[in-house]
């Protein structure tokens, strides 16, 4: 568990969800652009000084978010696709 809530690997997966924020800006897809901006300002908090705040877990919250960019992206591609049907 302390290999996936390394530095590293927060900034790896925050520095992929601002290069798809940045680019869902740029095209227009607002809610995946929410989410990537989200997505990676959580990925740069600490992990133990999180825990100790809010009493939740940090893998829990970190999953919670990552499944609402998901949501987010899937919603602004059904939103790109129907509208070119």
């Amino acid at each position: 568990m302390k290999k996936f809530l390394s530095i590293a690997t927060r900034t790896v997966i925050g520095f992929f969800a601002a290069i798809i924020a940045a680019g869902a800006f740029l095209e227009g897809g607002y809610f995946t652009w929410i989410g990537g901006v989200v997505l990676a300002l959580f990925a740069t908090v600490n992990p133990e000084n999180f825990s100790k705040r809010t009493n939740v877990s940090y893998v829990l919250a970190f999953v919670a978010f990552s499944l609402l960019f998901l949501a987010l992206s899937f919603i602004d591609m059904n939103r790109w696709v129907g509208a070119s049907v």
